[in-house]
């Protein structure tokens, strides 16, 4: 399937592909080993792109190249991904949906909003399965970005408020930074028990502390707890402090508050 994503940037710089003798910056992309350099003119940069317009424009650019002949370091795009999104069009289905969450990134770095719009819409449509069996890592680019990718911010939303255990029950759940545990406690869209995202939030952070998760013979929390000494508690207090006052204890039952959160009462402020 070839989707024309790019026409508009097409036909602004796709004669960066070619290896012109006329030009006065080399644009250097990639990391090594994997590197390509495009050669162009600054001032058909300016006119034809919002972004390098920007760029060329800024006074730290101007400081930092005071000759004719400049260059811009634009590592944070693979060259392929650059020569693909500069070619017009993009066959979306002979990339993998990595690589189509690569090329996202890199629109949203070169300001390229159609591209947004139409790579989300694909990825909406068509590797929902990806994305929910991908769910941490996908949650974890957006959290980066909180106001991009409105598309794929909904859809994952709409994930959340239905079926929360594609994150919560995902082996990658553990490596949600701290802050990203509470910007997730603080949305009010979760469909689960109390009780169960306190036992949710105990897993996380037992699994931050590595001595405690080798030692454990068990996988059930109310397990492990028989294994923990004075300092693992003292450790799980910490890990757990900020996410404390973001847990509803008075929506638990009375049942679920005795049998899930009493046994943990050392580590409670």
């Amino acid at each position: 399937m070839e989707v024309e994503l790019l026409s508009g940037l097409s036909r602004d710089l796709s004669w960066l592909l070619e290896d012109s003798n006329d030009h006065n910056i080399l644009i250097h992309t990639g990391e090594i080993p994997n590197t390509k350099t495009f050669k162009a003119h600054t001032n058909i940069l300016r006119s034809r792109s919002l972004y390098f317009r920007a760029v060329l424009s800024s006074k730290l650019f101007i400081q930092s190249n005071p000759v004719i002949d400049t260059e811009w370091n634009q590592t944070n795009i693979s060259p392929e991904i650059f020569e693909v999104m500069l070619n017009g069009e993009i066959n979306v289905g002979t990339f993998d949906t990595q690589k189509l969450l690569d090329f996202l990134l890199a629109a949203d770095i070169l300001w390229l909003y159609e591209l947004l719009d139409n790579l989300q819409d694909y990825l909406v449509q068509n590797r929902q399965k990806w994305i929910q069996n991908n769910f941490v890592r996908v949650y974890s680019m957006l959290y980066s970005r909180p106001t991009t990718f409105k598309k794929l911010q909904l859809y994952l939303k709409s994930i959340l408020s239905t079926q929360p255990s594609i994150l919560f029950d995902s082996p990658q759940y553990s490596t949600l930074t701290l802050d990203m545990m509470i910007s997730l406690l603080k949305k009010d869209y979760l469909v689960m028990e109390e009780s169960e995202i306190w036992i949710k939030i105990l897993n996380w952070g037992i699994k931050q502390n590595s001595e405690m998760t080798k030692k454990s013979r068990h996988t059930n929390i109310l397990l492990i707890i028989e294994e923990m000494n004075n300092n693992d508690f003292m450790n799980l207090q910490k890990t757990l402090f900020k996410l404390f006052p973001l847990i509803k204890f008075k929506n638990m039952s009375y049942n679920d508050f005795i049998e899930k959160v009493q046994p943990f009462k050392p580590i409670l402020p």
